[in-house]
């Protein structure tokens, strides 16, 4: 192991809390990916999901702000972020590419609860408390996602045999709403991590990197601190217990 997201994960892994550095996507600038920077548009970020199920396409053109796609080409979305003077994001790597670019956000809590404890790991490493802002559904079809169907096999199989049906209920008012509260939160003020616990973030992503290409199986060890009673692979696959 050479790295977690954030402290909540290393807890989880009974790793020390040093582990947790940060997400990598903090690394999109340094990795010579960054986008020339036009300060132009509000650009709204929907999580895949929600891009999947709901008519964010059409909210997007009813509230004034640009949609990006995050399942569009990975370099295509990058380069939309760089365009955005302010970007609002249910996808947390959004986010983070954003924070990284230095394009002020504005985070929208997801739709669906098991994606949220994630924000809170990632922002604690830069110090930050996410200010979340809540966006209702945009199709019937997402606000049915949301319920206990969604969470048996045979629940979601009968949704998707239903998707279209489902879409197509209370379509308008679905759409209104949502965009009316779209209009609401691009006017919140913006967050954005201090340049100096980025930088600093960023800093021991890259030792752990160059860990990881000196002794890619060994793992890394903090001031000293090993997980107690881990089994750690030696470079030649011998197995030991609490390995150095």
């Amino acid at each position: 192991m050479h790295w977690v997201r954030g402290h909540r994960t290393a807890r989880l892994l009974g790793l020390p809390p040093a582990f947790g550095i940060g997400d990598p996507a903090s690394l999109v600038p340094l990795a010579g990916l960054a986008p020339e920077r036009e300060d132009r548009d509000i650009g709204f970020i929907p999580h895949f999901e929600s891009a999947i199920r709901g008519a964010w396409q059409d909210v997007s053109e009813l509230a004034g702000v640009t949609l990006i796609d995050p399942r569009d080409d990975p370099l295509a979305v990058i380069a939309a972020i760089g365009k955005c003077r302010v970007v609002i994001s249910e996808a947390m790597h959004g986010i983070i590419v954003a924070d990284a670019l230095r394009v002020p956000w504005i985070a929208i809590r997801p739709l669906a609860s098991i994606h949220r404890p994630k924000w809170v790991d990632w922002a604690e490493t830069l110090d930050l408390s996410v200010a979340f802002h809540g966006l209702p559904p945009s199709t019937a079809l997402e606000r049915a996602h949301l319920t206990h169907l969604s969470r048996f096999h045979m629940g979601r199989n009968v949704l998707h045999r239903h998707s279209a049906r489902l879409r197509d209920i209370a379509r308008e008012r679905y759409i209104d709403q949502a965009a009316q509260s779209l209009r609401t939160i691009a006017r919140a003020e913006p967050q954005l991590s201090r340049d100096a616990r980025l930088e600093e973030a960023q800093a021991r992503m890259l030792e752990a990197i160059a860990a990881l290409r000196r002794r890619p199986m060994r793992g890394r060890q903090e001031e000293g601190h090993s997980r107690a009673g881990a089994t750690d692979v030696s470079p030649d696959g011998d197995r030991r217990l609490g390995a150095p």
